[in-house]
């Protein structure tokens, strides 16, 4: 994404307060406040953010404490650690990511009234038409800490299938099993 007219907060920058860009941008050091972008947005892998984010795309690399707004698409990459509820009109969940909060996806966050990156983002879409457009390619993995990764290997997904489907038809003969006793 960097390029000639990329703006770049390197690693070791700490900036508080509220940052804005006019164009693209990379985070790569320490921001706490409020980082808003009209276009791309990335939160590098070296990223610290304690910040509401709010850009058209927002792609996340490193650590966000705090609520995301993403008017077009939001990708959480494998390295991505959020704690913080997320607003999006496309969300897409690398396996390894990490997050922990709320989500609602569809529609411009914008067109829907809610304010950017704003904890009562999500009660306010409430009435919003949701046409689902979420991308989960592997498993997320929610931590308490955002900035830890996972101590142990996430659970291998459960099978569906031939051994449900058998476990559910032996439970319900023994309900009706228990049902025919107490009629007795």
């Amino acid at each position: 994404m960097a390029d000639a007219t990329t703006t770049v907060i390197g690693p070791g920058t700490r900036v508080k307060g509220e940052i804005s860009f006019d164009g693209p941008a990379k985070i790569l050091g320490e921001i706490e406040g409020r980082i808003t972008a009209p276009g791309e947005l990335n939160i590098g892998e070296t990223a610290i953010c304690r910040a509401a984010v709010e850009g058209a795309v927002v792609q996340i690399d490193g650590v966000v404490e705090g609520n995301i707004t993403a008017h077009q698409s939001l990708l959480l990459s494998p390295s991505a650690r959020v704690s913080g509820d997320i607003v999006a009109a496309s969300l897409t969940v690398a396996p390894g990511a990490s997050w922990n909060g709320h989500c609602r996806i569809g529609g411009d966050p914008a067109a829907a009234g809610a304010a950017p990156a704003a904890s009562a983002a999500a009660s306010r879409l409430a009435d919003v038409p949701i046409k689902p457009r979420v991308t989960i390619s592997g498993k997320v993995v929610s931590t308490g800490t955002p900035a830890a990764a996972p101590s142990t290997p996430p659970a291998a997904p459960v099978a569906v299938g031939a051994d449900l489907e058998s476990s559910l038809a032996g439970l319900e003969s023994k309900i009706a099993g228990l049902g025919r006793k107490t009629a007795e």
